[in-house]
């Protein structure tokens, strides 16, 4: 994983560290990352936002969620928080909270934000003065031409071909994605019912990806709602006209996806049949078992993972799609349940993931004695035993060990922390040590690890894991490269003492001296 070297901002609410995300505008609790604050509910002063806040629920006051054993300890000690007023707070524009990545995201100069309100930088001015002023926006699809109805949710063709009605294809509608994939015949411009009618081989029928009417035209859906127009726009790419993605090739070359004889899921793609290989998470050529491509190598997107090969970039599903009888098989679970979740439910201990996303801190046991891992604090901190300095990352970062992907130190089981060695001075196997192994800090805190370099805390977590509790392991001396030093520094002694003996020989008696 790249470090990164900036953070999230931070900011006090009524006695609360929030970090905001410029990429969800959502304002994140710092010690609950599961509790968040979106910004679509606030009202914009151009000046700053305002939102009514709850200390109880520590969110949007109209927002009620379930209390965790803290809050619910201080309603019992502070009654008046029973009656949880309204607390009126006000919130920075997002220019001045995290001005480098807003600039970034937004590709305007510090000037610009200074002159403008964040709305008028974060929503294309034109786009929103056109679609206020009355004019519809419009799609097309391999050149055919749509007006969107969002009261309806209706594509009305204004080149004399069939609208399409999205009502009536639920069934190709992605929840997780949030849009519609069907099949559309670009010369005749109809849709076809594939699942319901079954479908006749023609080269001109397409893949057609078509997102959600409230992606297409926010404003529109709005009204629909009876919102006022601005609601959420920041959230969403305002634009009068969309060319909707389509397949390049038939439906029948699009969709490769199938089972061989063994009962294996195989994709085809580049020339190349690749393998589903469930237990390892990766896809395998089926002709050169070396030809290897792991999901840590690919990137997540949505429900589906991105990956480049023969310098190519390809999309495939998820592998509750890709082989949902393996899953199935793999996690003890029905067919139902598999197509009923995503890959992160069955790869990722749920509750592991909980309990860190309410606050846990993960532990480790060292030689019998628990340490918890502080990412904050940067070190294993003695869980029980005060008197304990702990184990600072950076005082053994030189102990980690590339070949075993983790830190093997020296390791002080009276005092419990980490002891440095004298290396030059080392003859004997320390006998008051003992060296003990445990993972990097990726591993053993990755959501600790994310929050605290600014990533997404999802990242990494499906090939890395989550647990709330490790146990080191404890070496022998004689397996570490402590003996290759020992006898190094023997080596050096025994050289130094020769070559003394021979600068400066003894006096051998030969004879009387006259």
């Amino acid at each position: 994983m790249e470090q990164k070297n900036t953070k999230l901002p931070e900011i006090e609410i009524e006695g609360t560290i929030f970090q905001f995300d410029i990429e969800g505008l959502v304002f994140i609790e710092k010690e609950k990352p599961s509790n968040t604050i979106s910004l679509v509910y606030m009202v914009d002063h151009g000046t700053h936002y305002s939102f009514d806040y709850s200390t109880v629920s520590k969110n949007h006051h109209s927002i009620r969620q379930s209390l965790d054993t803290d809050q619910i300890l201080d309603v019992i000690f502070n009654p008046n928080k029973l009656n949880d007023p309204a607390i009126l707070v006000e919130i920075p524009r997002i220019a001045e909270l995290d001005p480098l990545r807003f600039s970034q995201r937004y590709e305007c100069s510090f000037k610009e934000m200074t002159e403008k309100t964040d709305f008028e930088l974060m929503v294309d001015q034109d786009a929103f003065r056109r679609r206020t002023g009355g004019e519809a926006v419009k799609v097309s699809i391999a050149g055919n031409p749509f007006e969107i109805d969002p009261v309806h949710n209706i594509l009305i063709s204004t080149n004399g071909k069939e609208d399409i009605n999205l009502n009536n294809l639920r069934d190709y509608y992605d929840s997780k994605l949030l849009e519609y994939h069907i099949f559309y015949d670009i010369q005749t411009g109809k849709t076809l019912d594939v699942l319901n009618e079954g479908h006749i081989g023609n080269d001109s029928v397409r893949l057609v990806i078509v997102p959600d009417v409230a992606f297409l035209d926010p404003i529109g859906k709005n009204r629909a709602a009876n919102l006022p127009d601005r609601f959420g726009l920041p959230y969403f790419n305002l634009n009068m006209h969309h060319d909707l993605v389509i397949s390049k090739n038939e439906i029948d070359q699009e969709i490769n996806v199938y089972k061989n004889a063994l009962g294996q899921s195989e994709l085809h793609f580049d020339n190349t049949t690749f393998l589903v290989d469930i237990q390892k998470f990766e896809l395998r050529d089926k002709h050169d078992p070396t030809n290897v491509i792991p999901l840590s190598e690919m990137c997540e997107c949505d429900s589906a993972y991105k990956f480049k090969y023969n310098r190519k970039e390809f999309e495939i599903p998820e592998f509750v799609s890709l082989d949902p009888e393996g899953m199935a098989k793999k996690y003890n679970v029905s067919i139902q349940e598999v197509q009923a979740h995503d890959d992160f439910h069955f790869m990722v201990d749920q509750e592991a993931y909980n309990l860190r996303m309410n606050g846990k801190l993960p532990t480790i046991d060292l030689d019998g004695h628990t340490f918890t891992v502080d990412m904050r604090m940067n070190m294993l901190r003695s869980a029980s035993d005060f008197h304990s300095k702990g184990i600072n990352f950076d005082d053994i970062d030189h102990y980690y060990s590339e070949e075993r992907d983790a830190y093997i130190i020296p390791y002080d089981p009276k005092k419990r922390e980490f002891r440095e060695l004298d290396y030059d001075n080392l003859f004997n196997i320390p006998t008051d040590l003992i060296a003990v192994e445990f993972p990097f800090q990726t591993k053993l805190d990755p959501i600790g690890w994310n929050r605290e370099g600014g990533y997404n805390l999802k990242d990494d977590l499906k090939w890395i894991g989550v647990k709330s509790h490790f146990i080191a392991k404890v070496i022998p001396w004689e397996q570490t490269y402590i003996v290759d030093i020992i006898n190094d520094n023997k080596e050096e002694r025994k050289m130094k003492e020769d070559n003394h003996k021979k600068n400066n020989p003894t006096n051998q008696n030969k004879g009387r001296k006259m």
